[in-house]
């Protein structure tokens, strides 16, 4: 069976190539299902956010649908061949869709109302001209019509939200918002999936962690990159970052052929309870893009924390509980002040300044947004917890 160069690099390798409207005040009580980022909220629903019109609602809603649409399967990820296959391929597709839809409009300060299955089945059953017509006073309202299900509340950083599905359910009539927009999620209009072409590094570049007394064999202009990953294992294995291009929708390694994705994780393939790593990385800045299962990631392309690293620099992007209900990072400099010890790259260790709020090009199977408790936002993001902040600080 073979891999998506993702889950084979999960595998193998830790430094690969990858080829204002004020936000809602209250959060509500979670529902009976529990808090998931896998899969859409059930029963009938339709997205809400204060002193929105309809206009505002259709253009976010069909940027979610596009970007969400770009979803990648689990069984696509695998290339399960056959009917069997595009079978599961295509009932998966639906429901990795449709919570991207909703992950995205809670980023963008939408929330999910609920309404009861009786009217919901009635508002479903009309024509998405006199369903948008019905629903545009309450898209807008401060106390909307319907129950308040969801808002965004950076539930990816927390280890008690569920975060992968290979194969997530989907009510195709659940979505209200959707059906009033006159779309539907459908496989056969996808965009085509390709799997990424392998990019082949400079040799130059090490594909292994490096120990403190390797730090000087590490490539001329490169810095180095320690990561720490503990309390993992129920709800992902992997950390992934990757390095930002000029062009969002290239692969930086495609242009100069060096490393532009770090793997670090826990469990089997790597060291389990705690595992430190150093790597030899290029200076830019590098994103936490994605949490992984080792097969499924859940990709932060609408907001993911970031840090700027140059060369010469030894940077310690902090100890991350993949488990436990805050991801992190703890920049407490200990751990990797124990892993360098007396090596000369002691005297220039330093924690990374993360900034939130990095955006890039959506892709995997799942897609949500994440964020550092705390780190200012990059320059002009408006979405996740800096809806109604105010101008952002500068990145440096």
């Amino acid at each position: 069976m073979k891999l998506h160069r993702l889950a084979a690099a999960v595998a193998a390798i830790c430094v690969v190539s990858s080829g204002a409207v004020a936000a809602p005040a209250a959060v509500p009580a979670p529902t009976p299902e529990g808090p998931d980022l896998a899969h859409m909220t059930p029963a009938f629903n339709y997205f809400n956010r204060p002193g929105a019109d309809l206009a505002a609602h259709n253009g976010d809603l069909t940027g979610c649908y596009e970007d969400a649409s770009k979803a990648v399967t689990a069984d696509e990820l695998v290339q399960n061949g056959g009917l069997f296959g595009a079978l599961l391929a295509t009932h998966a597709y639906k429901g990795v869709v449709a919570a991207n839809i909703e992950n995205c409009m809670l980023v963008k300060g939408w929330r999910v109302v609920r309404v009861s299955e009786e009217e919901g089945a009635s508002l479903a059953a009309m024509a998405p001209a006199d369903l948008s017509q019905k629903l545009a006073p309450w898209i807008g309202a401060d106390a909307p019509h319907g129950e308040v299900t969801r808002v965004w509340t950076n539930e990816a950083a927390r280890g008690s939200v569920k975060r992968f599905a290979i194969r997530p359910d989907h009510k195709d009539d659940g979505s209200l918002s959707l059906d009033a927009l006159g779309k539907k999620i459908s496989w056969g209009a996808r965009p085509a999936y390709q799997p990424p072409k392998s990019v082949k590094l400079d040799p130059i570049w090490p594909k292994k962690p490096l120990k403190p007394e390797q730090f000087a064999t590490a490539p001329a202009g490169s810095a180095i990159v320690i990561i720490g990953v503990a309390n993992g294992g129920h709800n992902g294995l992997a950390l992934k970052f990757m390095r930002d291009g000029d062009d969002p929708k290239v692969f930086p390694s495609t242009v100069d052929h060096a490393p532009d994705v770090m793997f670090t994780g826990i469990g089997p393939i790597w060291k389990r309870g705690k595992n430190i790593n150093a790597l030899a990385v290029p200076p830019g800045r590098w994103r936490l893009a994605g949490l992984s299962d080792g097969l499924v990631t859940l990709n932060f392309c609408w907001g993911a924390p970031s840090f700027e690293v140059k060369a010469g620099e030894v940077v310690y992007a902090g100890s991350f509980g993949i488990d436990s209900e805050d991801l992190g990072p703890d920049l407490d400099l200990a751990p990797a002040a124990a892993l360098v010890g007396s090596q000369p790259a002691a005297a220039k260790l330093r924690a990374a300044a993360y900034f939130n709020g990095d955006v890039s090009a959506c892709g995997d199977t799942g897609m949500a947004a994440l964020e550092v408790t705390g780190a200012p936002y990059l320059p002009g993001y408006v979405w996740g917890g800096a809806r109604g902040k105010g101008t952002a600080a500068e990145a440096h």
